[in-house]
């Protein structure tokens, strides 16, 4: 009796998906969930970004959120309908695991397209401002950093990098340390990112300085003029328009008083262990 409903309740979800199978609604709600999970991760979604032809990624992934669009509303109304023969029966456990299956099964889908839609790099975003101070100087900005892992299982090809001010649109050209052989020993240099190819697994770190004699380099204040709002941009082949990471002026201030504070000269700590007396 049991099964009987269960099997009824998945019948009744597939009939009404076979039914509804021809309803524009599929590509409309895949391509709106997919493009919503664009916006909310800032990259552009795609499940295959191996491909570098523009149309032909574009139209598998609308195909690939057509799919998902069906078997999401399948998921739900198989859902719906165990959910009414919950509430319309005596509890019973095989309802009941076959709901708690139902909605893991949806939460998996939903994760792994937020998943995909993340790319391929994790990025550590602690602070992307290098800096330094001299000896009874003023905290300098020198530059940017920052650091990625490639989370995919296979390479990232690079095309290019920039820091962007939202100020004037300036932008400071990003460089890769790549491992450089030269014999038996290996050396780290930085590279434009066209010309590497970043390993799956592996940690990589991406800078750019301000020139020695640039105004943005000597002063705070003028750092603050060209570049209190700026955009770390990453475009790497098969990414469509690349990971593109906004830093507000709000953001921008509280960076460079984390600086300020970690450049601040402190007292010697007091020696701890074995020492020397005094001659």
């Amino acid at each position: 009796m049991h099964d009987t409903r269960i099997v009824a309740a998945f019948s009744r979800a597939v009939d009404l998906t076979k039914r509804h199978s021809g309803s524009l609604w599929f590509p409309v709600i895949g391509g709106a969930v997919a493009a919503f999970i664009a916006w909310l991760a800032g990259v552009t979604v795609t499940f295959f970004p191996g491909l570098s032809e523009g149309m032909v990624r574009a139209a598998l992934d609308v195909a690939v959120c057509v799919v998902i669009a069906y078997v999401l509303y399948f998921i739900g109304l198989s859902i719906w309908f165990l959910v009414k023969e919950w509430f319309g029966r005596h509890l019973n456990p095989w309802l009941v695991i076959a709901t708690v299956g139902a909605v893991v099964v949806l939460g998996g889908v939903s994760g792994y397209i937020w998943d995909r839609s993340r790319g391929p790099i994790i990025w550590v975003l602690g602070s992307p401002l290098d800096w330094q101070r001299v000896p009874n100087g003023p905290l300098q900005i020198i530059g940017f950093q920052i650091t990625g892992t490639n989370r995919w299982d296979k390479p990232i090809i690079p095309i290019s990098s920039v820091i962007e001010s939202g100020i004037n649109k300036r932008t400071i050209s990003l460089m890769i340390t790549a491992s450089v052989s030269r014999g038996n020993i290996m050396l780290e240099k930085d590279v434009v990112p066209s010309k590497v190819a970043i390993p799956p697994g592996i940690p990589f770190r991406i800078s750019g300085y301000l020139p020695p004699s640039d105004p943005a380099r000597a002063s705070l204040s003028q750092f603050r003029t060209e570049f209190s709002r700026f955009t770390f941009i990453f475009k790497y082949e098969g990414g469509g328009d690349g990971y593109r990471i906004s830093f507000s002026e709000a953001e921008v201030n509280r960076l460079i008083s984390v600086a300020e504070s970690a450049s601040e000269p402190r007292a010697p700590s007091e020696p701890r262990g074995v020492m020397l007396k005094p001659d």
